[in-house]
């Protein structure tokens, strides 16, 4: 990444100070910055419906990722150094996982021409166009808004670590679950309701049955009865 923003800005290493290095440093991270806004507006631009959206977090390794998402959906696990438009080769939008020599940039295919969603996310190399130097800005308000970014990373870095320790799939598992217990429980206490309805309002007919169906006292002949179980 440093031999890259190096040879793009065309400053020979054996002149390159550390007051240079942190300057090209800088431009090289707004140069990412505004490829990745204008990657993000020409989706916007082609899909307005669709919810394209850019998150920026921190690695373990304190370097600033940025991931693509669409509807709130990452479209990938990963994140990637800068998000850029290939406008004049391919018309994908990629996400650059490395830098070359020169304006190169390595990375996959994240969305197509026409808008839809890359499934393979095949590789690419793809030409970095360096925004022109007037619509860089002044470089303290470029390094204070850079600063700014990283904190807003660390930031999401945060809150994602506090609300993401279950994957997605597992919140789907753990959803499914808790439907399947609700839906259990409902029907365990319809059953439960049904039996104790027909428990309270069979006793009594039970009752009423047998003392109807009963057979009188006048009707017990006792002789006829002892003939009957001496015969067997």
């Amino acid at each position: 990444l440093f031999e890259s923003i190096i040879i793009i800005l065309h400053f020979p290493p054996s002149l390159i100070t550390p007051t240079q290095r942190s300057i090209n440093l800088i431009m090289a991270s707004s140069f990412a910055k505004q490829r990745t806004t204008e990657a993000l507006k020409h989706l916007q631009s082609i899909k307005p419906t669709d919810g394209f959206i850019t998150e920026s977090y921190l690695t373990t390794y304190g370097t600033t990722l940025i991931r693509l998402k669409r509807r709130g959906i990452s479209l990938s696990e990963k994140g990637y150094l800068e998000i850029v438009h290939d406008a004049s080769s391919t018309g994908c939008v990629v996400g650059i996982t490395s830098y070359g020599a020169g304006n190169v940039g390595r990375g996959v295919v994240l969305v197509e021409k026409n808008g839809a969603v890359c499934r393979d996310l095949r590789d690419i190399r793809v030409i970095l166009r360096n925004p022109a130097a007037s619509n860089v800005g002044n470089l303290r308000a470029m390094q204070q808004e850079r600063e700014d970014d990283i904190n807003r990373a660390r930031n999401s870095q945060q809150t994602r670590g506090a609300t993401e320790i279950i994957s997605e799939e597992d919140n789907k598992q753990i959803l499914q679950f808790f439907v399947l217990a609700v839906l259990g429980l409902i029907v365990l206490r319809a059953l439960t309701s049904a039996l104790l309805g027909l428990y309270i309002l069979g006793l009594p007919l039970l009752y009423m049955y047998a003392i109807s169906t009963a057979p009188s006292l006048e009707s017990f002949d006792a002789k006829k009865e002892l003939k009957r179980v001496l015969r067997g």
